[in-house]
């Protein structure tokens, strides 16, 4: 058995202080009713369990200290082998409609995040049709749009609308692995296109260093300016969408804003929106910190997990996986690749692209390892370039 905050420790030793030669665990998130937990197991309300998903008894807990991932320098040829090994995966014919998707969102934000809306008739309609294109292609090619999720953005100044973009997805994708119906997912979606329309006529937002505490302040009325541009705007939103809107800032201990609401106060759409909010800003640069990879956002997000829902951070973890495409990895061979396929089922068993050999040389073509396939290897940390 391992409680949520252990998924990202290391794999336990052996005496010899090697990897055990064994098949490493595969697991799932339980269910929530704890079915085949003895009681001496049964978890605590604000955690999360998970298990070996072929154990016929509860594995051990996994040892060892959560620590920053590797920093390593990448050369200009190893970059482009990370770069190749992606874009075969990408290239794929059926995978161009969720990057024409992508590209048709991002556009569609752009568009409405700086019109006037009292004059776009409709706009309400455009972006529910976009939800209900979304859904059947983030259901089959989800992977891609990822991916184009957790990029770090080109420039500074299209930041907010890439932010809002990958909020949507993510929001959705979570959205579908929470069980939401077909309407609550259009809710969903329209509430995280428009989370943070509030802030598109802020100056503070476009600021390239932390923000003092007054012009903090001042972002922190981002979500009242966004319900008023939308009561201003339409009479068709519905009460659900305005919540997203007005909620996804608050936090689950009181610690949000604007009101400080606390834990079922907070309207589920927005809880959901409001962890793949924290989720997407820590997995990209800001002008004050680098970005985190995804294994390092997910240790932030465990360690501060009372300000979450755990059936949100559960369905998080399994919609983006714990290493996403994209995610580069060191694996326990010490050879290093990236991340191109995720099994739904064996989160911590991707398929990973090698790029370079364990003494750092790099390869002349990426070679693929899929872990199911390989039981000794495993992942030992996530890789990122240093500054």
């Amino acid at each position: 058995m391992f409680r949520i905050s252990d998924i990202l420790k290391k794999h336990k030793k052996g005496p010899d202080g090697q990897p055990p030669k064994k098949r490493p665990e595969e697991i799932i998130i339980m269910p929530d009713k704890g079915q085949g937990v003895s009681p001496e197991q049964k978890k605590k309300p604000e955690d999360v369990i998970i298990m070996d998903k072929s154990a016929t008894a509860p594995a051990a807990p996994v040892t060892g200290s959560i620590k920053l991932s590797v920093e390593k320098a990448f050369t200009a040829t190893a970059k482009a082998l990370i770069s190749k090994a992606i874009n075969q995966e990408m290239s794929k014919e059926a995978d161009a409609q969720a990057n024409f998707l992508y590209d048709e969102v991002l556009a569609a934000v752009k568009h409405f995040y700086t019109s006037d809306l009292k004059k776009e008739a409709g706009f309400l309609a455009s972006i529910n049709s976009l939800t209900e294109k979304s859904m059947p292609i983030l259901a089959e090619h989800g992977h891609i749009i990822q991916w184009r999720c957790l990029l770090d953005y080109p420039g500074s100044e299209d930041y907010l609308y890439r932010h809002s973009v990958n909020v949507y997805f993510l929001s959705l994708a979570v959205g579908m692995e929470f069980g939401l119906d077909k309407d609550r997912l259009i809710d969903l979606g329209t509430g995280a296109f428009l989370h943070d329309i509030g802030l598109a006529g802020i100056d503070e937002r476009m600021k390239a260093a932390k923000l003092e505490k007054d012009e903090h302040d001042n972002i922190k009325k981002h979500p009242d300016f966004g319900v008023d541009i939308m009561v201003r705007s339409t009479k068709d939103i519905n009460e659900k969408v305005l919540k997203i809107i007005k909620q996804a800032h608050e936090r689950a201990d009181g610690s949000g804003y604007p009101e400080g609401l606390v834990a079922d106060d907070i309207n589920i759409l927005a809880q959901i929106v409001g962890l793949v909010d924290v989720y997407e800003a820590l997995t990209h640069r800001r002008p004050y910190r680098p970005r985190y990879t995804p294994l390092e956002a997910l240790d932030i997000i465990l360690k501060n997990k009372k300000l979450f829902g755990p059936k949100v951070i559960k369905s998080l973890i399994n919609s983006v996986g714990v290493y996403p495409v994209g995610t580069p990895v060191l694996l326990s061979s010490k050879e290093t690749g990236v991340v191109t396929v995720n099994h739904p089922d064996l989160l911590f068993r991707p398929v990973v692209s090698i790029v370079s050999d364990p003494y750092g040389d790099e390869l002349t073509e990426p070679k693929d390892i899929d872990l199911t396939s390989h039981p000794i290897l495993y992942i030992e940390d996530c890789v990122k370039e240093k500054a």
